[in-house]
């Protein structure tokens, strides 16, 4: 006996591709978060062998970190880093390309799509001074560029508590808000009240912002944590409260 196939009708065919469609909208957020959280566990192991070179660094200059941009030396903490071999070197210098600075060094988030030579983690830069800093003091403080680097007044109680490093956007992205804007900086300012700053905190992990602490320790951090004992977080920038409100900045 002969067998008879039917075919699909029309509508059957509509609802299997529904229920199809249906069932990839339901996974794609899922699938989106779960990559958002693999960035953010690679961004928080960046910056954990980022603190280890920056540890090291300061072992062998008495406690101090280079800062994040010398003005007379003319050079960022990201390129002393690499020329001593305290983090692997990048490529070879381009002044339209950030590839030159150490992968350790920027943040893995393909969000930043700009390659701006400046596009790093960004170091602190207390009261939009680009100072030394010794991290391992048993209370961490600013110093002024001159040798045999005479400490200021300013004190971290601690260097677990000290904000020394992290995730961060040029502050050009406020303004100008494209795709050319969309990078990192060598600075994490903490403050802007004169328009200053360069690069600020940014909350771009699921509405976290990667730190690392003058202890070496990293955290990936909500608006509401940005704060330790020099920068209180109602101080931090002019926009913590709209950082507060929307998770992230800008």
């Amino acid at each position: 006996m002969k067998r008879k196939h039917g075919n699909f009708t029309l509508i059957e065919l509509l609802i299997v591709v529904s229920i199809i469609a249906i069932l990839a909208a339901m996974l794609l957020p899922s699938l989106s978060k779960a990559r958002a959280t693999a960035v953010g566990a690679k961004c928080i192991s960046n910056l954990k062998q980022a603190g280890v070179a920056q540890n090291c660094y300061a072992s062998d200059f008495g406690g101090w970190i280079y800062p994040p941009y010398h003005d007379y030396e003319k050079k960022t903490y990201f390129l002393v880093l690499a020329d001593n071999n305290y983090v692997p070197p990048g490529k070879p210098y381009s002044s339209t390309s950030d590839d030159h600075i150490s992968a350790i060094l920027k943040c893995p988030d393909p969000w930043l799509t700009h390659k701006s030579v400046n596009g790093s983690y960004g170091v602190r830069f207390n009261n939009q001074a680009s100072a030394y800093l010794n991290i391992l003091a048993k209370s961490p403080v600013k110093s002024s560029y001159s040798p045999p680097f005479l400490a200021g007044s300013t004190l971290w109680k601690s260097a677990g508590e000290m904000i020394l490093m992290g995730d961060n956007l040029q502050i050009g992205y406020k303004n100008n808000p494209c795709e050319a804007t969309k990078s990192g900086h060598y600075s994490l300012g903490d403050n802007n009240y004169a328009g200053g700053g360069n690069g600020l905190p940014h909350f771009r992990h699921l509405g976290k912002c990667t730190i690392l602490y003058g202890d070496g320790h990293v955290k990936a951090i909500r608006p509401v944590e940005l704060d330790d004992s020099v920068t209180a977080r109602n101080q931090w920038t002019y926009f913590i409260g709209y950082a507060q409100i929307m998770g992230r900045w800008p």
